[in-house]
């Protein structure tokens, strides 16, 4: 079923409290970083019918620090869409 939407909580801390940015890689249409009203930030997953395939999008979270240097870390996720 197309236009469904389906929103991952994305969930970051650093340990000297500096803010963490969050891209995507590779940038999907269909996926995108939201920052809801209360401050959290959710992956959201909306695919259309053209995005449905058998084998899985490998999309990878990356999370960096506004420290110097700056520090990262990321989260793979395989997300399949098959309608």
């Amino acid at each position: 079923m197309p236009n469904i939407i389906v929103e991952i909580p994305l969930i970051t801390s650093d340990p000297d409290g500096q803010a963490v940015g969050l891209t995507l890689d590779p940038p999907f249409r269909f996926a995108k970083i939201l920052a809801k009203t209360d401050g959290s930030r959710v992956l959201q997953l909306h695919p259309g019918s053209n995005e449905s395939r058998h084998l899985p999008y490998r999309l990878t979270v990356l999370a960096t620090d506004t420290g110097t240097p700056a520090l990262s870390d990321a989260a793979t996720f395989l997300i399949k869409v098959k309608f």
